[in-house]
């Protein structure tokens, strides 16, 4: 959460440079040892990106040999590229590390700003998982962005570790989870610099191995004596254990002992009591058979009115319960003879509205068999087709086309024989050599074929009118020879509807008549009978029941009568008291008995298990004595190695409290730095 927020807060305080990126790869890492490191001052592992010359920029990490400083990672930048104002190392596209520069080493041709992340496993993990890093450099005027290659990282990393810190982890990763550890808290500081920042990074990693060193120094302190610890410990609990257990039977014994004398001391109270009761209760017997044979007469006669009674209730519930079937029976009766009677009314208003329907449609169905017998289909068509004006002018009109016919044929037969003769006039006198007369002859040949020819196209035009005429009173006959057609199916249809209609009312009129038969000549009067049977028994259960009503009450007064009387009440309260005297003397005998028996009981047990549980304790109490004993002797050979690891552990709480303050001002100051 802390790297996301701080992300976030650079990444937009970032967004106020413009971004003209530039990438340049580096495809090679480099390792290096050095005795001493000029800024952590203890011998180092250098893991280095080899320096591209047109970019000028470098990436290395620096771990300690002898783990005595917090590794640091380091941008090296080429002194002619500008002035630095900040660099920020951007992990992924959300988050973002700023470069904090330390000091600004320079060599005459580098700058080093020393990067100190919040989270630097984090950044190890990027470095050995990515493809590249991407480092943005604010110059004054300007923003470059550089993306450094990581080909090979994981690889230059496995091969610093061997050679560096053979096979040992390159930093101490419990130091990076408690420095940035989320419930780390920071704390304010009055100082608020680079080089206080750094110090605290590194005084913090110094209060962690502390906290390590007296760690281990109290593990081995008691691996050295663990056998001793172990042996002293287990005394511990095993004279816990002892002593729990004489406690237990101590406990034990006074329970039982007090026990056995609240048993001792009822036991003889019991022995006191138990003959006078024993004495009491047969005296009690003794007058309870007494008392029985004294009122044996008055018992019997009240039993017997008691069997009176028992009798004559019983007799007059059943005549009660029996009458409530006959009422139920009658109003059943009741009912289902009302329902006959309206079912009567209701089918005998059906049937006459039937009966109505049925005279109705008869009659429509006489009127349309009469229509259909008087339907006279020529008739009618030669009727209609008369009061056609057109189809009547039409005829007309045929009558004088075709005498105009007649006329043009018998002209058009003389003309063809005028023309039969001019041709063969014609004929003869091309023959002869008189061409003049031969002219003449031809010019009457073409003016008989011309008046042939004018007169055959009349007669066909005459012809095509009588044609149209003919085919117009065809197609009016056809419709109304089809409107009659369609007018006698229509009658022939309702005649048949209502023929059906009819058939089906008759059925339905005789069904009805058959119900109301059967309701009124047979179901009413047998429900009738049967009601009339229900009532004339349900008079003689009426009498039966107040007869055995009266014997009931009767009865119950005799006993009421008898149970009153001084000489029974007298008796019947004797009687209780003693039962009841007799009954409460036995009850406390059985009580008495019962604890009689378990006091005795209890006594005898404790006087058999008493000699044991003694013999017990003591010895438990020995054997706590000798562990006693032990213990102490273990105690005193293990005094110096308690207050050693009492020192030892105070350190410690010293050096974490220690560590937690340096933890807090150094986030903190981080915050304060970035911000």
């Amino acid at each position: 959460m802390d790297r996301f927020i701080i992300g976030l807060v650079l990444l937009f305080s970032s967004s106020a440079f413009s971004q003209e990126a530039k990438s340049y790869r580096f495809q090679d890492w480099g390792v290096a040892q050095e005795v001493t490191d000029p800024y952590l001052e203890s011998p180092v592992c250098r893991i280095y990106t080899m320096v591209s010359k047109p970019a000028g920029v470098q990436l290395s990490l620096r771990f300690p040999l002898n783990y005595q400083n917090a590794p640091v990672a380091l941008i090296a930048l080429r002194r002619d590229l500008g002035e630095v104002q900040r660099v920020d190392i951007n992990l992924l596209d959300s988050l973002t590390q700023v470069a904090l520069p330390f000091d600004r080493k320079t060599s005459e041709d580098f700058e080093y700003l020393w990067q100190i992340p919040m989270d630097f496993e984090f950044l190890m993990e990027r470095i050995s998982n990515d493809n590249q890093i991407k480092v943005t450099v604010y110059f004054k005027e300007t923003t470059e962005v550089y993306n450094l290659s990581l080909r090979g990282s994981l690889v230059t990393l496995e091969k610093a570790q061997k050679e560096c810190f053979e096979g040992k982890s390159l930093y101490n990763t419990q130091f990076m989870k408690e420095l940035n550890h989320p419930e780390v808290q920071p704390k304010m500081v009055s100082e608020v610099s680079l080089e206080h920042l750094f110090q605290t990074y590194q005084e913090a990693y110094r209060s962690f191995q502390k906290k390590q060193d007296l760690r281990l120094k109290i593990e081995n302190l008691e691996k050295n004596r663990s056998d001793e610890i172990l042996k002293f410990e287990e005394d511990q609990k095993i004279l816990i254990q002892i002593q729990q257990k004489v406690l237990q039977s101590g406990e034990r014994l006074k329970g039982l002992e007090k026990e056995r004398d609240f048993f001792a001391k009822e036991k003889s109270q019991l022995d006191q009591i138990l003959p006078g009761k024993r004495a009491a209760l047969k005296d009690l017997e003794k007058n309870l058979e007494s008392q029985k044979s004294q009122f044996a007469q008055l018992d019997s006669k009240m039993n017997q009115l008691l069997v009176n009674e028992k009798s004559s209730q019983d007799k007059w519930e059943d005549l009660k319960s029996k009458l409530r079937a006959n009422r139920q029976s009658k109003a059943a009766l009741k009912a289902q003879l009302e329902s006959q009677k309206r079912s009567l009314a209701e089918l005998t208003d059906e049937n006459s509205e039937i009966q109505t329907q049925l005279e109705s449609d008869s009659k429509s169905k006489s009127r349309l068999n009469e229509a259909l017998n008087a339907f006279d289909y020529y008739g009618f068509l030669a009727q209609r087709l008369s009061g056609q004006k057109v189809y009547v002018d039409a005829g007309f009109k045929i009558e004088v086309l075709q005498k105009d016919i007649d006329g043009l044929k018998r002209d058009l037969s003389k003309l063809q024989v005028d023309q039969l003769n001019a041709q063969q006039e014609y004929s003869r006198c091309l023959g002869q050599s008189s061409s003049e007369n031969c002219r003449v002859l031809r010019g009457n040949l073409l003016e008989a074929q011309s008046k042939n020819k004018a007169y055959q196209t009349r007669v066909r035009k005459l012809i095509d009118q009588s044609v149209q005429l003919r085919n117009l009173r065809r197609v009016m006959k056809e419709e109304i020879e089809t409107q009659l057609t369609m007018e006698r199916l229509s009658l022939q249809k309702d005649f048949d509807d209502f023929s059906q209609r009819v058939k089906v009312l008759e059925g339905q009129a005789s069904r009805l008549e058959r119900r109301m038969k059967s309701l009124a000549e047979v179901q009413i009067p047998e429900t009738q009978a049967q009601l009339e049977k229900v009532e004339t028994a349900f008079a003689d259960l009426d009498r039966s029941e107040k007869s055995a009503e009266s014997a009931y009450y009767g009865a119950l007064e005799d006993r009421k009568g008898f149970g009153s009387s001084a000489a029974y009440l007298e008796s019947q309260k004797l009687k209780n008291k003693t039962q009841k005297d007799y009954l409460d003397a036995k009850m406390e005998l059985k009580r008495l008995e019962d604890a009689d028996l378990l006091a005795t009981k209890k006594l005898e047990d404790f006087k058999r298990i008493e000699p044991q549980i003694l013999e017990d304790l003591e010895k438990q109490k020995f054997v706590q004595s000798q562990r006693e004993k032990t213990v102490l002797e273990n105690s005193h050979a293990l005094k110096d190695f308690f207050q050693k690891k009492e020192d030892l552990q105070s350190q410690l709480k010293r050096a974490e409290m220690q560590a937690e303050e340096l933890y807090g001002e150094y986030r903190y100051l981080v915050f304060s730095v970035m911000n």
